[in-house]
């Protein structure tokens, strides 16, 4: 028996069905910050007319033609990810879950909480759902304190 099953958010959706197998909640993990993938997983909105997609470095104040490139963007990795990425990620689940009890569509739907690896200090503003968490640098330890000649 788990308590929990944490798991990767980018390019594992396929792996998601541990947290079925075992019945526990399914926290996922965004190594690379927030993206379409770690949106749809709890319903976090992010219209492209003042989201910049992931993969530009638009800053959150975009001209009319940044916005056009954005919802350009938008729509083509939304494509990709729906027509070519997902149904392979499914095809695996269905193959690493054969007696799953709930169906890949639904597991994808069952995230309990997302970590997102980035701060909002460095990052635009955005909505959130209360269940998507920033947690970038919480790897990092308290400093240690300055030798008494450089303080």
């Amino acid at each position: 028996k788990f308590d929990l099953v944490i798991a990767e958010t980018f390019l594992t959706e396929s792996l998601y069905g541990f947290a079925q197998h075992f019945d526990a909640p399914l926290i996922t993990y965004s190594t690379f910050g927030n993206s379409m993938w770690t949106n749809d997983l709890v319903g976090t909105p992010a219209p492209p007319s003042h989201v910049a997609h992931f993969l530009l470095s638009f800053a959150d104040q975009m001209s009319f033609w940044e916005r056009l490139g954005n919802v350009a963007a938008t729509i083509v990795d939304r494509l990709a990810f729906e027509l070519y990425y997902l149904p392979v990620q499914k095809q695996m689940y269905k193959e690493g879950f054969p007696n799953a009890k709930i169906s890949f569509e639904e597991q994808m739907q069952n995230v309990s909480l997302v970590f997102l690896n980035q701060h909002f200090s460095v990052s635009s503003p955005r909505p959130y759902a209360p269940n998507m968490i920033e947690v970038g640098g919480i790897q990092v330890e308290k400093p240690k304190a300055l030798p008494e000649d450089l303080q």
